[in-house]
C-alpha cells in the first residue's frame, strides 16, 4: 500500500483506463482507445455522471462526460431501436459504465489495502462541477464517429481531496 491514496493516482488512473476500455470495447462492441485531447474537439451532446470514492478523510471525485452518440451506439448493443426510441435511456447506460468502472477502482483500491466506500452514480445538477483544488487527473477515450473521424467518446476528470 502507498502511504497515502495520492501516491496512487498513476495506478488508479491504469486501472480507469483499462475499466473504460474494456466496458466499451469488450461489453457494448463500441472500440474507444485512451488518447490525449485534441485542442478544438468538443462533445456535440454530452451526459455528466458523477460519483465520489471514499477512504477516511479522503474522497476521490469521479465525473464522466460521455458523447450522446456513443452511449446510443453501445444502448444498440443492449435494447432494441424501438426501445431506444421511446426511452431516454442515455444517463442510464452512463451510470450503469460509471458504476462499473468505479467498482474495478473500488476493488483496486481494496486489494492494496484502502478501505474503501463508493457512493452511487449519479446525474449532477446542472453546473454541479468537481473541486478544482486538490490532485486532478484528466482522462480522454476516442471512438469513431459515424462520419468514421475520430471523436472524444468518453471524458473521464478525477480528483482527489
Amino acid at each position: 500500500m502507498k502511504a497515502n491514496i495520492i501516491e496512487a493516482r498513476e495506478d488508479l488512473s491504469a486501472v480507469v483506463r483499462q475499466a473504460v476500455e474494456e466496458a466499451f470495447n469488450t461489453m457494448l462492441q463500441q472500440p474507444v482507445l485512451a488518447g490525449k485531447r485534441a485542442p478544438s474537439q468538443d462533445f456535440s451532446e454530452v451526459v455528466f455522471v458523477n460519483v465520489k470514492l471514499n477512504h477516511g478523510p479522503t474522497t476521490i471525485d469521479f465525473s464522466f462526460k460521455f458523447d450522446m452518440q456513443l452511449l446510443i451506439q453501445a444502448a444498440q448493443q443492449v435494447f432494441s431501436a424501438e426501445y431506444i426510441k421511446n426511452n431516454a435511456i442515455h444517463e442510464d447506460i452512463g451510470c450503469e459504465i460509471v458504476n462499473i468502472v468505479c467498482h474495478k477502482v473500488k476493488a483496486y483500491l481494496n486489494e492494496e489495502g484502502y478501505f474503501t466506500e463508493m457512493g452511487f452514480p449519479y446525474v449532477p445538477e446542472p453546473g454541479e462541477r468537481l473541486p478544482v483544488k486538490g490532485d486532478f487527473v484528466q482522462m480522454h477515450f476516442f471512438y469513431r464517429g459515424k462520419d468514421a473521424q475520430p471523436r472524444i467518446g468518453v471524458a473521464v476528470d478525477s480528483c482527489v481531496v
